[in-house]
C-alpha cells in the first residue's frame, strides 16, 4: 500500500510539473517578446505564434478588427491571461503547497487558452480565405522563414534537435 501511495504522489508531482511547463510556454509566448519578428505580442495574435507572425502587419491589424467585430474584447482577454499567470505564481509559492488548487487553476487556464486558440484559428481562416492565391503563397513563404528561424533558435537555446 505504501509503495502505491508513493507512486500516486510521484505521478501527481509529474502531472503538476508537466502542466506548469505547458502553462509557462503559453504564458511566456503571450507575455514575453515575440521571437518571430522582434515585436511584443499583440492581442490579435490570439495564440497563433509563428502562424500569426507570418501575416503582414496590415493582416494582423485586420485580424484584430475581425475578432472585435465578432464581439471579442482582446484587451480583456490579454488582462485575463496576465491575471491567470499572477494567480498561478501565487499558488505555486503558497505554503502549504496545494496541488489540487494548482491543478484546478491550470485546467481553467487551459480552457481559456483553448478559447483563444479557437478564435485565432477562426480569424486566421477568414484572413487566408480573403487572400488571393499569390498572397497565400507569399504568406506560406514567410511562414517557412519564421519556422526556420524558430528552429534555429530552438537549437541554439538547447532545445531538442
Amino acid at each position: 500500500m505504501q509503495g502505491r501511495q508513493r507512486w500516486i504522489k510521484a505521478a501527481l508531482i509529474a502531472s503538476v510539473t508537466l502542466n506548469l511547463l505547458v502553462a509557462g510556454v503559453v504564458a511566456g509566448g503571450m507575455l514575453g517578446r515575440d521571437r518571430f519578428d522582434g515585436r511584443a505580442p499583440q492581442a490579435g495574435d490570439m495564440m497563433l505564434g509563428p502562424l500569426g507572425a507570418a501575416f503582414s502587419r496590415q493582416d494582423r491589424a485586420e485580424m484584430r478588427q475581425d475578432a472585435e467585430r465578432i464581439g471579442v474584447d482582446l484587451g480583456t482577454m490579454r488582462n485575463s491571461l496576465r491575471t491567470d499567470v499572477e494567480t498561478l505564481i501565487s499558488l505555486v509559492e503558497a505554503d502549504p503547497w496545494n496541488p489540487d488548487a494548482v491543478q484546478a487553476h491550470l485546467t481553467q487556464m487551459r480552457a481559456r487558452g483553448d478559447q483563444r486558440a479557437r478564435l485565432g484559428e477562426q480569424v486566421m481562416l477568414q484572413r487566408l480565405g480573403a487572400m488571393s492565391a499569390q498572397e497565400r503563397h507569399d504568406y506560406a513563404a514567410r511562414l517557412r522563414l519564421k519556422m526556420a528561424h524558430f528552429e534555429r533558435h530552438r537549437r541554439d537555446d538547447g532545445g531538442a534537435e
